[in-house]
């Protein structure tokens, strides 16, 4: 036998690929891409060419982060200074 392909076929409960599928597209990524990321930073794997995965806790902090940005968009707050509002804008 060679060795490995990069190829895998998980078999799961339904529930827990519907989770996956959430999270991934909360996170602007592909299922593939998400699962990717999860497998390596259980074992705390990294590409040589690859920033380094963040772990679930930091994934967390940067979905918050982005979620209160986007937010701050919808509103035409500056999310630095929220008193601030752009030109134009009362």
């Amino acid at each position: 036998m060679s060795g490995p392909s990069g190829k895998v076929l998980l078999r799961m409960p339904a529930s827990l690929h519907g989770l996956l599928m959430a999270e991934a597209e909360r996170d602007g990524v592909s299922l593939n891409q998400f699962a990717v990321a999860a497998l390596a930073s259980a074992v705390r794997w990294k590409r040589e060419d690859q920033p380094p995965v963040p772990s679930p806790q930091e994934r967390e902090q940067l979905g918050r982060q982005r979620e209160v940005l986007m937010e701050a968009d919808r509103d035409g707050a500056d999310p630095v200074m929220p008193t601030a509002r752009p030109a134009g804008r009362s």
